[in-house]
């Protein structure tokens, strides 16, 4: 409790952070045990200047700053109105550091990770992460992009080694204009569909969707001893202590769950009078097709990558990486795609398309390329296998191209399936 003691411990934890880490993290919580206002004093000291007031920052910063903001989670001031409002200068601050380390790469991957995870619990503002209130609704804050209209080349040429047979040959497609979320859809993204109880009101699932729920309801209270592994009112491990932060994907997510969550926003954004320049009767939100996904991701010239037509790493977040789970969106600017900037485009999570194959994936009744007129994006209660697009943090570089096409059944809900969103004219 003497402030020379407070000056070494802060010497050594500048002189080498990693090893002394976990002693300054135990000197917080003890100064907790005795006061808040000294363990508050212990964080600020660490990181007591602003963004503004350190013209040259260096990793030594970044990493005091995202040991600072381990130390706001031990003490659970967010848990706290009042202690929150009484330190508020201190966690903006703190979460200042942490937006930009995360927006801007810095550090190495699995430390940037973590830093993020604790800006997802000590509040990410970024746009198009979080939910926003509009009108006295509670409406997801998705930063839309806007892909104009016009051709694009679509799958791969031979050109590419890695590339598979069914995503060929490349071919020029023409698409009208649209807006995608430049995010896939967050955990906090989602939450309000959950906390509205969405998955116990019909009007937002189509009927095949309906059946499958009504299905695990009927499981779990007449055959409780099959211990079915999800709850029909929520994503399949929701709140998980890891993928579940709120600046995360959310997973768990069948194409079932995205269609109804794609009509829930719909309506949210006709009561909340939600406009991009678009009357709000005149338009329609929905799951990209694999057309729009693969337009947005790669833009118009065919680039084998988001980024370019070379792989490199601390680009995405798969298999090379090593961080084996989801991890925050945003945190590979490296892979923003070249054409539109979104991101997360590849890697992190395999993401459902409203495209389908038919009934059998093997034996597709839509052949690629497909015509964009042959109804393969209509008829949703006909078909059970959907193409995925992106891939997941389990996957290789090989299918970290715009171009590579997964197929799944339209019930599966894996621990690395998600979505992100697509606005266009109705």
């Amino acid at each position: 409790n003497q402030p020379e003691s407070t000056r070494q411990l802060l010497s050594h934890v500048r002189d080498d952070l990693n090893w002394w880490r976990e002693v300054y993290l135990l000197a917080v919580g003890r100064q907790n045990c005795a006061s808040l206002d000294n363990a508050v004093s212990l964080i600020s000291a660490l990181k007591q200047a602003s963004l503004s007031d350190n013209p040259e920052i260096t990793d030594q910063d970044w990493q005091e700053a995202s040991l600072a903001g381990e130390g706001l989670l031990e003490l659970r001031l967010l848990d706290d109105p009042e202690a929150s409002k009484a330190y508020q200068g201190l966690i903006r601050r703190i979460r200042g550091w942490l937006t930009r380390l995360v927006e801007e790469g810095h550090l190495d991957p699995k430390t940037r990770l973590k830093a993020g995870d604790t800006l997802g619990q000590i509040g990410d503002f970024r746009k198009g992460i979080n939910v926003i209130t509009r009108l006295g609704k509670t409406i997801p804050d998705i930063d839309w992009v806007y892909v104009p209209e016009g051709e694009f080349l679509m799958g791969s040429t031979d050109y590419d080694k890695y590339a598979f047979e069914e995503e060929k040959p490349q071919h020029s497609v023409y698409l009208p204009a649209y807006w995608i979320s430049r995010y896939p859809i967050t955990n906090a993204q989602f939450a309000p569909f959950v906390d509205e109880k969405c998955y116990e009101n019909q009007e937002y699932w189509i009927d095949a969707g309906w059946e499958w729920l009504e299905e695990i309801r009927r499981i779990r209270e007449e055959e409780p001893y099959k211990r079915p592994i999800r709850y029909p009112y929520k994503p399949y491990g929701w709140k998980h202590p890891r993928r579940g932060i709120f600046n995360r994907p959310v997973v768990g997510i069948s194409w079932y769950e995205a269609h109804a969550y794609s009509l829930w926003l719909q309506e949210k954004y006709w009561e909340s009078n939600f406009s991009l320049g678009i009357e709000k009767i005149n338009y329609i939100i929905n799951i990209p097709s694999e057309e729009q996904w693969e337009k947005a991701i790669r833009g118009v010239n065919g680039l084998i990558y988001p980024w370019g037509n070379n792989w490199t790493f601390d680009t995405a977040n798969i298999k090379e990486e090593n961080l084996h789970t989801t991890s925050t969106l945003g945190m590979f600017p490296k892979g923003k795609s070249k054409g539109f900037g979104l991101l997360d485009g590849v890697g992190n999570i395999n993401e459902w398309t409203s495209t389908s194959v038919g009934n059998h994936p093997d034996k597709p009744i839509f052949n690629y390329p497909h015509h964009l007129d042959s109804g393969f994006n209509e008829d949703k209660e006909k078909y059970d296998f959907f193409i995925v697009r992106g891939c997941c943090e389990l996957n290789n570089k090989y299918k970290a191209r715009c171009a590579y096409r997964g197929v799944s059944v339209r019930l599966v809900w894996g621990l690395n399936f998600g979505f992100r969103l697509c606005l266009i004219k109705g």
